[in-house]
């Protein structure tokens, strides 16, 4: 029998595989209060397609306003860290994993918080080319040089995990390595996986949004390279707002609040890593005292939801005018759980829906239930998630670890643009030597 016949079956096979793997972000790591014994953390486990919410052990102390979690491929937790210590999975400090973001700030959170709550979350990734290596980026807060009651955002550090030590529990190989020095004053950071399907592209603003470091992340380590912005795409700085990356790669989305609310859409171009265009959308809404703005992307890339404290929009990024195409798709009803549960961080799921946390302690999440669809069709359910204890804003920032290789174009620098493609693979996704790719001239 011809072994083209065998081709679709292979293909559906390999499909299926991808779905079980690269499930970094299969488990979320929420809650806690250091301060309070009846505030539990929790754990949000996404490996039977459903969120299923767990409490971990009392004995456990902190709390989880800015977390990351890390889950191997296989969607297995190894480490989660609360920016000031990171645990591994038996809930206890990983060797050599105390103290990380060390400083007066750490001081002062450790002791008052027990989260190092800063608003943006650390994030991290596999380390390419080093199986069962992770890399965890995280900013560091200091007082400001010229404002005694504010803070900046510096340094920009890294620490390397390697879960090969103390029988799988791991150990901290090397910790708080500066990548962006204590002079610069940062915003906030996105990473988005290289159009190779390997590598990594790290991108944190500063000077006030007028450039930005690009970090290449590859087998042979960090490189980091200082990108002036022109004036028609610098980035305002302007209340806490993360970056947030499309999960296609294409974009990368910002926010101000200076002195009207704005959105803003930065094109990018994963071949090179680097920001090619700016739309900047003036929302139509009333600007809130509150300085916390979050964004977060459907899963296609559509759709971006702006998330206000008292309602949240979709915008049609796709759109030529995507201004025309604002659309109120949930306004808060203040339900009083323990306190109001406004809107605040948000987070896709791996399960395709869109979660939305609230701002003060409470017992339960908000769900976009279809984020892909248009209008009220998204399917916002307010208080769609019950929690077994109390959660104050905290949600992780998971990057697109299913991000496929553009193969077929000069952007793959690994395996170029000749690699043969399944001509029965009709979805234009293939898969060699365990790496999975998108033909960059599907139809």
């Amino acid at each position: 029998m011809s072994i083209k016949k065998f081709l679709p079956l292979v293909v559906l096979l390999l499909l299926s595989a991808l779905s079980s793997a690269q499930k970094y972000d299969y488990n979320w790591i929420i809650g806690g209060n250091a301060l309070n014994r009846l505030h539990r953390s929790m754990r949000i486990d996404f490996n039977d397609g459903t969120p299923k919410v767990s409490l971990l052990p009392d004995r456990f102390r902190h709390s989880f306003v800015s977390p990351c979690s890390m889950s191997d491929s296989s969607g297995q937790l190894i480490f989660y860290t609360n920016g000031l210590h990171i645990f591994n999975v038996e809930d206890t400090i990983m060797q050599y994993g105390d103290t990380i973001n060390p400083g007066k700030f750490w001081d002062f959170s450790n002791s008052k918080f027990g989260d190092y709550a800063i608003g943006q979350q650390p994030i991290a990734i596999p380390y390419p080319g080093h199986p069962d290596e992770y890399l965890l980026f995280y900013i560091s807060a200091h007082q400001a040089r010229y404002d005694i009651n504010a803070l900046e955002f510096s340094p920009f550090y890294f620490s390397r995990i390697d879960m090969r030590q103390n029988d799988g529990l791991g150990a901290v190989i090397e910790k708080n390595v500066v990548i962006g020095p204590i002079q610069e004053s940062f915003s906030h950071y996105a990473l988005i996986r290289h159009a190779n399907g390997r590598d990594w592209w790290c991108i944190i603003l500063k000077d006030k949004g007028r450039s930005y470091f690009r970090y290449l992340i590859n087998p042979e380590g960090i490189t980091r390279e200082d990108i002036p912005l022109a004036p028609s795409i610098q980035v305002p700085f302007g209340g806490f707002n993360m970056l947030r990356a499309a999960p296609d790669g294409t974009m990368i989305s910002s926010s101000d609040i200076n002195e009207v609310e704005r959105v803003h859409l930065l094109e990018f171009d994963r071949c090179v890593g680097m920001i090619t265009n700016k739309r900047t959308i003036v929302m139509p809404i009333t600007r809130s005292q509150t300085i916390q703005r979050m964004h977060e992307f459907s899963p296609d890339s559509r759709y971006l939801y702006f998330i206000h404290p008292n309602e949240i929009m979709q915008i049609d990024v796709k759109d030529p005018n995507p201004a025309e195409t604002i659309y109120p798709v949930a306004e808060s009803d203040h339900l009083i759980e323990t306190f109001i549960t406004s809107f605040i961080f948000s987070q896709l799921g791996p399960d395709g829906k869109l979660y939305v946390s609230t701002g003060n302690d409470n017992r339960l999440l908000h769900v976009i239930n279809r984020p892909n669809l248009p209008g009220i069709a998204c399917d916002v359910r307010q208080h769609g998630l019950d929690l077994p204890s109390y959660n104050f804003v905290g949600l992780p920032n998971f990057p697109n670890y299913r991000l496929r290789a553009l193969v077929g174009s000069p952007c793959d620098t690994i395996r170029g643009p000749t690699l043969p493609v399944p001509i029965d693979s009709t979805n234009g996704e293939f898969e060699v030597n365990g790496v999975w790719y998108r033909h960059a001239f599907k139809p």
